[in-house]
């Protein structure tokens, strides 16, 4: 089994679990990743339609603190699999966004 292949199980495993118990059950608050996804990880998964793209994901987070992205990833959490977008808000606070990454609807806001 080649990298790629293993990859792409381990998301599809992930994916699956996210779907069958539910992505309401996400908390926010002191959650943190268990792991997250590299650069090309997160092109595969694109590329594979198993979450959206990135892009939507950031224009979520965009809506829902009208704040600038600074930092925008994909990570397996203990419920499952959301991009963590980290923005700036106009008054200078450091807000964390967490959006479902298969929907592309914002979990929550910390």
């Amino acid at each position: 089994m080649t990298m790629r292949e293993i990859v792409n199980a381990a998301l599809m495993m992930t994916v699956v679990t996210a779907s069958l118990t539910g992505l309401a059950g996400f908390a926010v608050a002191g959650e943190e990743p268990k792991a997250c996804f590299s650069e090309k990880e997160l092109r595969e998964a694109v590329a594979a339609k198993s979450v959206v793209p990135q892009i939507q994901a950031v224009r979520a987070a965009k809506n829902a603190t009208s704040g600038d992205v600074v930092r925008a990833r994909l990570c397996t959490f203990e419920a499952g699999i959301a991009y963590l977008i980290t923005t700036l808000t106009r008054d200078g606070k450091v807000v964390q966004v967490k959006i479902d990454a298969v929907s592309g609807k914002p979990l929550g806001v910390q």
